[in-house]
């Protein structure tokens, strides 16, 4: 008994002995991920720190060696800098310093994630995504084109933006470093001009479009092809979609050579000539005292389908069209109430906290312009200068291409244009925080990056491993005064591919597919080609003023909404991704629906919920359960639910879930492909769907091959609906009627870049869906919503989901995305001179100060 009291008391102490040590260890060191937590809670340095230095002091003034003038940076109440400088040298220098004073550790971790080198902080789970950067050629390209443009104006402005950011980064001590530095203990290193670069080739190969995976490729195309045959494949898959009007409404992808361009000596005639229907912005978009009804006439049963629609605009039948991603449309001052030509954008992306944007108003000699930076860059992407405005929506256009490469025995050589070249070999070393380092090595071809298949190896070419110098066209952007020098600015337009859309104060509005598009020979780019012949490669790109495009059409309009940018007849390949183009025919729909579109107007459109996918649908699903469902109960429950919907997807809408739920089934023939095709999934496209559902195709779509019935789209239509009960009733316990979209677990959010518990924003109901205007999905949104008329008396309103500010602690962490998801915007100040910003408007000044012998040149 003894001897086992002894034994207690020795465990007891070496057990309170480890459990100090690690104690110690925890509080001084800490495991990683989890930091020195005596460091974390120091109330002078740690996590407290960050907390009391959260908001900017009202006035500072630093004295920062490399300025050459005074700049002033005045933050208005929502923390949006405005910063004025004297030359473009000191603007872009005090830009770096005041984004790295906002968010330096996102612009950290995204210009090492970015390198590829994200592992030296997350460790192993990052090394994959790392070796990815430089598999895919990335950071190769990254460091070409620094090099290429080293020497250039954009050069020069980069290193002063870098400067900046070094300036900050060094007047920091360790306990003045932003939270996640203390949370995954480690601090930042000095900027290059690289970084930036890293930055500009990971965003762009991920907005562009074309897969670099042969497999891909074969999956969605040549399999596609053999299993509906060529006139069913081309039916449903077309380069060139018939259910919309193209983006570009000209037969040809361009505009007539006589099209008239307006000028500060020649404006438009209409210009400012305002309608009595003109109105302001409007704070709350989503105005419940305008609602008008569509009436939907059903020429077989004679009744009268009533379709409500907000935003006080009348809605119109149009053809039929597909889409998901990005919106932007402008109007003339012939179709503008207020006289004016105005632009309507908004992107949609991934969100995080903190937002991937930054916003601010950059002023000098050379600059006057407001709107949305990518953190990183120092130039404006989206937003307006003095003269005009312009945002970018995707352009899907194919800009990879991949080619199946012929091995030797060895392995080591390819065969390309009749010789046996060697495979080209790179190592890099990539380092992983707690783990082994690992030596990576890459391969290259004439073609591009090459990697394993399972059939071999192939490589593959995009465009942007080109030299690109697409920061340099927003840096010119940023300063174009005039149609002309805006286009000018667009012909160093690289990659990612996009639609421009363009408005000015002299009345022009445009509509421009940018990209450098490659040129094929012998192929159309759809499939893998031959990487041993010469034949296959690109030939040149197609020339600037030959890219689709369009400036001031007849009709008053252009919209871009992803989907197709041109007719048939185009004589060039630009690529068959396309979106489907729901959103594209809402958008045309209410602008169509008045002789004048006013200020308000173009902020309703743009926050529009109502999928148009329900304006043809409903109709027929309500007309299936009339023919064979009113004495069924849960039938007839559905019916009164749908009959009375407005096809707007509210959060507490439950005709939304069910119609979602009916459409979200395969057809009875995408099962039967499947069936016979193990390896493949046929899934209609939406729009190839809509036209099944309207009779363009017979009952052999919607027959079921296990019955010895012929089912009707009446019969799918029925069978689904009543599934819905099980869905809702038997799943989640809650009856058709009271059926929410929050039952669907279908939550918005928005979480912080590391998705750690606590810095993300809590959970919201979805509003929207991914075929309204607002798009809405999980975590992806508009991420600016902006409406603009270009000129100094010209009205412009704005808002993005985040806050100006990367520090948990600050009131501009999250402040924008309440008033963003209620619909809100903010009216954007854009005052000429630091003086001419009112007081009320005013929450912090800072002044740099030029000193240091640097600045005696």
């Amino acid at each position: 008994m003894q001897k086992d009291r002894k034994q207690y008391v020795v465990w007891k102490r070496v057990v309170a002995l480890v459990a100090s040590v690690l104690i110690v260890l925890l509080l001084g060191f800490g495991f990683y991920p989890v930091p020195p937590l005596a460091k974390l809670l120091d109330p002078s340095k740690g996590v407290w720190k960050n907390a009391r230095q959260a908001e900017h002091p009202q006035e500072q003034s630093i004295t920062l060696e490399g300025l050459r003038d005074k700049v002033t940076v005045i933050r208005d109440k929502r923390g949006v800098p405005h910063i004025f400088a004297q030359n473009a040298k000191d603007l872009c220098y005090a830009f770096g310093y005041v984004q790295a004073q906002d968010r330096l550790w996102q612009m950290d971790i995204g210009q090492r994630d970015a390198s590829g080198r994200s592992a030296e902080v997350f460790g192993k789970f990052a090394l994959r995504d790392n070796f990815r950067k430089h598999e895919l050629g990335l950071v190769a390209a990254a460091e070409r084109n620094c090099a290429a443009l080293e020497g250039s104006p954009l050069y020069a402005e980069l290193e002063a933006y870098v400067s900046g950011i070094n300036a900050y980064m060094a007047s920091l001590n360790p306990s003045e470093l932003p939270l996640e530095f203390k949370l995954f203990n480690y601090a930042p290193e000095p900027w290059t001009v690289e970084h930036c670069f890293c930055q500009i080739k990971s965003l762009t190969w991920q907005l562009s479009s074309g897969s670099y995976y042969p497999y891909e490729k074969q999956k969605t195309e040549t399999e596609m092809r053999e299993i509906l045959g060529d006139s069913l494949y081309n039916r449903f898959y077309p380069e060139y979609p018939a259910y919309s009007p193209p983006v570009i409404p000209e037969k040809k992808g361009m505009p007539p050579q006589d099209r008239t361009v307006y000028s500060k000596t020649n404006p438009h005639p209409g210009l400012g000539q305002v309608s009595d229907t003109d109105e302001g912005p409007v704070n709350l978009v989503t105005d419940a005292d305008k609602v008008v009804s569509f009436v939907d006439n059903n020429a077989e049963t004679g009744r009268q389908h009533v379709m409500v629609y907000a935003d006080g605009l009348e809605s119109q039948s149009s053809p039929y069209i597909r889409g998901i991603g990005s919106n932007n449309w402008v109007i003339s001052p012939d179709k503008s109430a207020s006289g004016k030509a105005i632009l309507a954008h908004d992107p949609h992306v991934w969100l995080t906290l903190p937002s991937m944007w930054y916003e601010a108003h950059l002023v000098c000699p050379e600059y006057d312009v407001y709107g949305i930076a990518l953190l990183n860059t120092p130039y404006i992407i989206y937003g307006f200068n003095r003269y005009m405005a312009w945002g970018s929506t995707t352009f899907n256009a194919d800009v990879r291409d991949c080619y199946m490469l012929q091995l030797d025995e060895s392995g080591e050589k390819y065969l390309y244009d009749g010789a046996w070249l060697p495979i080209e070999k790179d190592t890099v070393l990539v380092k992983v925080r707690n783990g082994k380092d690992s030596l990576c090595v890459f391969e290259n071809s004439v073609h591009g990056p090459v990697m394993d298949w399972k059939k071999g190896k192939f490589a593959f070419r995009w465009v942007g491993h080109e030299v690109s110098n697409e920061m340099n066209a927003f840096r010119n952007i940023n300063r174009a005064q005039t149609n002309h020098e805006f286009e000018q600015a667009l012909d160093d337009y690289f990659v990612s591919p996009h639609y421009i859309a363009y408005a000015d104060v002299y009345g022009n509005i445009g509509m421009y597919a940018s990209a450098k598009v490659p040129v094929r020979n012998n192929s159309d780019g759809r499939y893998p080609l031959d990487g041993s012949s010469a034949e296959t490669n690109w030939s040149k790109f197609i020339p600037f003023e030959q890219m689709p495009h369009s400036v001031n059409p007849e009709q008053g309009f252009l919209v871009s909404a992803n989907q197709y940018p041109v007719r048939e007849g185009y004589p060039y390949y630009l690529g068959d991704g396309w979106e489907e183009g729901f959103r594209a025919r809402r958008i045309t729909q209410l602008l169509q629906s008045k002789e004048k579109i006013s200020f308000a107007d173009m902020q309703r459109i743009q926050c529009d919920i109502v999928d148009a996918r329900v304006q043809n649908l409903l109709p027929i699903m309500l007309t299936a359960i009339e023919n064979k469902g009113m004495d069924d109960p849960i039938l007839r429950e559905i019916y009164d639910v749908f009959k009375n919907w407005d096809g707007r997807f509210t959060p507490e809408s439950s005709a939304a879930v069910i119609f979602n739920h009916v459409l979200n089934f395969s057809l009875p023939i995408e099962n039967k492909f499947r069936s016979k095709y193990n390896r493949s999934f046929i899934h209609l496209r939406n729009e190839i769907r809509e036209c099944i559902f309207l009779n363009e195709a017979g009952p052999e779509w919607f027959d079921l091959p296990q019955t010895d019935e012929l089912e009707t789209r009446d019969d799918y239509i029925i069978s689904k609906l009543k599934s819905v009960y099980d869905y809702s009733v038997k799943r989640y316990g809650v009856e058709l009627k009271n059926m929410r979209r929050g039952n669907e677990k279908s939550a918005f959010y928005i979480d912080h870049l590391t998705d750690l518990p606590g810095l993300g924003y809590p959970r919201l109901p979805l509003k929207g869906s991914r075929y309204t205007i607002s798009y809405a999905s999980r975590n992806v949104g508009p991420l600016w919503r902006m409406v603009v008329e270009p000129g100094d008396e010209g009205r412009k309103v704005g808002v993005y989901p985040g806050g100006q500010s990367g520090n948990p602690a600050s009131k501009h962490y999250d402040d924008n995305i309440a008033p963003w998801y209620n619909q809100k915007y903010f009216e954007l100040l854009y005052p000429k001179t630091a003086e001419a910003l009112e007081e009320k408007n005013i929450e912090s000044v800072l002044t740099l100060n030029p000193g240091g012998r640097k600045n005696a040149k």
